[in-house]
């Protein structure tokens, strides 16, 4: 079992936002520091937000994507995890964010043996007040393809599926969809809470 508790009350936890264009001596870089605040969180501590300085759209993706928030396990020198039927909560906040049309969502990515591939829970889509902290918005990450949309898959991998993707998850994150164009505004997240029957694989 493992209980992973993201609450940013001493830095960023290794979080970023997603620059699809971003190079540095010709080399895609693509992961932007998020900012990270001490104070004004959810219980009055810290948090993380990232705005539309930050992130592009990730065209590979179908349909286009924002990774607006995420973060790899690895950064932090820590193993995959097995989210089959796990428990997320989170806390997410908009300041003049536009979506232009489009939705949030949870979402994962594999890197198991190249089986590169990203799926969003699109079973319930995440809330985004304006100029104010949600409430804790809960999700059950069901093993149903049904609930869940598969935006994208490296070139090396074969027949993704949700299965291999939820059982070895190496990175999540918050991502806006469905959008006319690119997404503009703040958008702040705190106590991201993940809790698995299953642990690190």
């Amino acid at each position: 079992m493992a209980n992973i508790i993201h609450s940013f009350d001493l830095d960023d936890e290794g979080w970023r936002s997603y620059d699809y264009e971003l190079h540095h001596e010709g080399v895609p870089v693509h992961a932007m520091r998020v900012a990270w605040e001490l104070a004004g969180g959810v219980d009055g501590g810290g948090y993380i937000w990232a705005d539309d300085k930050s992130w592009t759209i990730d065209t590979p993706e179908q349909p286009h994507s924002i990774l607006a928030l995420f973060t790899y396990r690895r950064w932090r020198g820590l193993g995959s995890l097995d989210l089959r039927g796990a428990e997320v909560s989170v806390h997410l906040r908009g300041d003049g964010l536009d979506l232009l049309g489009g939705t949030c969502t949870f979402w994962v990515v594999t890197d198991k043996m190249g089986k590169h591939s990203r799926w969003h829970f699109v079973a319930k889509r995440l809330q985004i007040p304006d100029g104010r902290w949600s409430e804790a918005q809960r999700l059950v990450l069901e093993n149903d393809e049904s609930q869940w949309h598969h935006s994208w898959t490296h070139e090396s991998a074969r027949d993704p599926r949700l299965d291999d993707a939820l059982g070895h998850v190496d990175s999540y994150g918050i991502a806006f969809v469905g959008f006319s164009e690119k997404v503009t505004g703040r958008l702040s997240l705190d106590e991201l809470r993940i809790r698995t029957e299953l642990g690190e694989v």
